[in-house]
């Protein structure tokens, strides 16, 4: 049985996990990042949570304070590395799983390879493989154009310091805040996350093709159409989360 609430370092084959546990016993949920954040950003959401459930949050390999990934980066990889966290957690029933956007890719692999592990699947503003053509290749030159610079970037960590989008951490303790600064834009962070927006694009083409199996499922989002060119996306999804 897990402990009453603790932050540790888990060790899986390809490497090791930093991993929130935090709540009362309850039902599991498990929180999957979106691209490039860390676990700091569901800050609000494990607060409102914790008095009822148990909620895990981690940062997957290459972003936050997990260690560097040795391979190659992909949804699939990370589906298998949550499967390992939990099998280590000694987490045998089936979990309440949430994936924010990036983390909808994350979690389509999980749900089709660990139908019987979720009982139900919960996706925010979730990046998908229906975008139309012009979102998909604006994500792919958007992904291409940002690992470039992180890359830049993390060869100058002491002058990476640009503040954290308000809406991940705003109203929230100054230590979240500057813990939470301090890690997306730290040099190690950089660089995992440039290996998750290099691969973005292949990720989507690759879940398409995924079975997936009938969970209930609840998708919530800023509804706004995916044909709309991603330059209108993009800030009507930010007002969705500033609401």
């Amino acid at each position: 049985m897990l402990a009453a609430a603790e932050i540790r370092r888990v060790s899986i084959e390809s490497g090791e996990l930093s991993v929130s546990i935090r709540g009362a016993e309850g039902p599991v949920v498990v929180l999957e990042n979106g691209l490039s954040i860390c676990k700091l950003a569901w800050e609000w959401v494990v607060r409102s949570l914790e008095k009822n459930f148990r909620v895990i949050s981690y940062d997957r390999l290459g972003t936050g304070l997990s260690s560097k990934p040795v391979g190659e980066v992909n949804a699939k990889i990370s589906a298998i590395d949550l499967q390992l966290l939990l099998e280590t957690l000694d987490i045998s029933e089936p979990i309440i799983l949430v994936g924010f956007s990036y983390g909808g890719i994350v979690t389509r692999h999980f749900v089709s390879s660990h139908p019987t592990k979720v009982q139900t699947w919960l996706l925010v503003d979730p990046s998908g493989t229906d975008y139309a053509k012009e979102v998909a290749d604006a994500v792919a030159l958007n992904a291409k154009t940002l690992s470039a610079s992180y890359k830049a970037l993390s060869f100058l960590p002491a002058f990476v310091r640009p503040k954290l989008n308000s809406w991940v951490v705003d109203g929230l303790p100054d230590k979240v805040k500057y813990d939470a600064s301090q890690i997306v834009h730290s040099r190690h962070h950089l660089v995992g996350s440039a290996m998750e927006w290099q691969a973005f694009h292949a990720n989507c083409r690759i879940a398409d093709a995924l079975q997936l199996p009938d969970i209930p499922t609840s998708i919530l989002s800023a509804g706004t159409p995916l044909n709309k060119h991603w330059k209108v996306v993009t800030p009507e999804m930010q007002a969705s989360h500033a609401r």
